[in-house]
């Protein structure tokens, strides 16, 4: 009995293919994104459709990314350039999502208060 059970977990990890740095960035940024748009002081303060989370990437334990103001004709500002407005942390076994603050320390989104 033992010997089946071996041999069907090791048949299930051959057939699930092992997620991809790229898959796991796409995974991690789509974290954030909601994160970002769940906050409701982001939402008080800048519309969503009015920031860009941009070079997403892979650092040790987290993934990382930075939100910037998205400046056009619908958000206004410069279009040749984009502010960056905090640093996007998540943590890549929990899924925790943490937003920069102003002293460069990982606050929980939950209670991140500084500019955005």
């Amino acid at each position: 009995m033992l010997r089946h059970i071996a041999a069907l977990a090791i048949a299930l990890a051959v057939s699930v293919p092992a997620m991809t740095l790229a898959d796991e960035v796409n995974v991690l940024s789509n974290v954030a994104l909601k994160a970002i748009i769940k906050s409701k002081y982001a939402r008080q303060n800048l519309p969503v459709a009015c920031v860009l989370l941009v070079d997403f990437r892979i650092e040790g334990k987290w993934g990382v990314g930075e939100l910037r103001e998205k400046h056009d004709e619908k958000c206004g500002g410069d279009p040749r350039n984009a502010p960056r407005l905090t640093t996007v942390s998540v943590n890549r076994r929990t899924k925790r999502v943490y937003f920069e603050n102003l002293d460069g320390e990982r606050v929980p989104a939950k209670r991140y208060r500084g500019p955005l």
